[in-house]
């Protein structure tokens, strides 16, 4: 193996160790937090993510396609924005399916935190992919070629399609917003406030970005609205709650604001806009927000006893879930309802996956990297003698025979 394979090794691994060491970490200091009731004083607002906010990959892949059509012009920037969109498109199509199809077993070997992580490393995937693009010392193991001069009316149906589940979320979340702190009004209990307090400072929430509680009317389960920490509320809906039931609703609902799980909640709504097309991406949208909540229901309930399981349960089934938009909410639909009462009834010791973590890292960023998406293709002629000049091309020419290296050299 050459000295530059193994500098790519490196690069390779060391964004997948990174977030596996990460997501080990945070899982412990969330374990510690509750094994020790700790509060701590109130810091910079730590979150457990990890790594950082599943926005990244959005935020990447759309400050690359704008650099292309202002550095690149139009006609090279289609051509550079549509494989890098292929891409990602194909790292999409290939490796959620597989998720959905091993979510079973998972869900039964490893911690449900893990397999929340699981479905947004592709966020991490691209950004990851231009340190690899950027040394350029592996070579496309395969490509996927795009049909030249793809019809315009199927790239017009594919955008709007795009758009408009774009634009359908973007509209539901205002709306529900509206809908539920509209005519909802601040929780004004003393005792309430108090321990309010007590858990945003157990989750180091500093006190000038401290959350506000509400009261709403129109909520059926405990809420949080907003995608960004200076636009959530908490909402309570109007019925009375023991401090017992209080102290979970509060736990649970923290515990996704630490998370940013309001940011991996958009990112999926992202790949279902990308891929709408595409039936199964339905169901991973649905059972990616799902393992949201079973992540914090684990979390919450850790080295709970039999008795609080079952209150847990009770809070649970007397609510009715509603979180549409960008919101976290502790109950959830019938059918998810049902698998995460077994979880909490019925636990079972089930490994913390951050070698998963990072195994699947890897072999994300090793398909990203190995396969090609382009409608550059053709024979050498096409490709080489209707480009380059005379003058060029005789260096790599010799008789009645290509000179291998020296056409390679032109191409460089």
């Amino acid at each position: 193996m050459s000295s530059e394979q193994v500098l790519y090794l490196i690069c390779l691994l060391i964004v997948p160790l990174a977030i596996g060491y990460g997501f080990h970490r945070d899982f412990r200091y969330e374990k510690l937090v509750n094994e020790k009731e700790a509060v701590y004083k109130p810091g910079s607002g730590r979150v457990t993510t990890g790594y950082l906010s599943p926005m990244l990959g959005p935020v990447y892949l759309l400050a690359t396609l704008t650099t292309y059509f202002l550095f690149m012009g139009w006609q090279a920037g289609l051509v550079y924005s549509g494989e890098l969109l292929g891409r990602a498109m194909l790292v999409v199509l290939v490796y959620y399916p597989l998720l959905l199809l091993a979510l079973p077993l998972l869900r039964r070997v490893v911690s449900a935190r893990c397999c929340a992580v699981l479905g947004t490393l592709p966020a991490f995937l691209f950004v990851c992919g231009f340190l690899t693009d950027l040394i350029q010392l592996w070579p496309p193991k395969m490509a996927i070629r795009l049909p030249k001069g793809l019809p315009a009316t199927l790239i017009a149906v594919w955008l709007a399609g795009a758009g408009a589940i774009l634009l359908w979320k973007l509209v539901e979340h205002r709306y529900f917003r509206h809908v539920i702190l509209g005519p909802a009004w601040e929780v004004t209990d003393g005792e309430t406030l108090e321990l309010w307090d007590y858990e945003q400072q157990r989750i180091e929430r500093p006190k000038d970005k401290r959350i506000p509680l509400a009261i709403s009317p129109t909520a059926t389960s405990p809420v949080t609205i907003g995608l960004f920490a200076s636009t959530q509320v908490t909402a309570l809906p109007d019925r009375p709650y023991s401090q017992e039931e209080l102290e979970l609703i509060f736990r649970h609902e923290l515990r996704h604001v630490q998370r940013l799980d309001s940011n991996a909640k958009f990112f999926y709504t992202l790949c279902l806009a990308f891929c709408w097309f595409y039936p199964p991406m339905w169901l991973v949208y649905r059972n990616a927000t799902a393992d949201l909540e079973l992540s914090c229901d684990e979390m919450v309930l850790d080295r709970a006893d039999e008795g609080r399981r079952e209150q847990y349960a009770r809070l649970l089934l007397s609510q009715a879930g509603d979180d549409r938009g960008f919101s976290t909410c502790l109950s959830g639909s019938a059918k998810a309802l049902e698998h995460r009462l077994k979880n909490i009834l019925h636990p079972r010791r089930r490994l913390e996956g951050a070698v998963l973590v990072t195994l699947t890292m890897v072999a994300l960023l090793a398909l990203g990297s190995s396969v090609a998406v382009t409608d550059t293709y053709g024979t050498v002629e096409e490709l080489v003698l209707d480009r380059l000049p005379p003058a060029q091309l005789s260096a790599g020419y010799e008789g009645d025979e290509w000179d291998e290296e020296a056409v390679l050299d032109v191409l460089e």
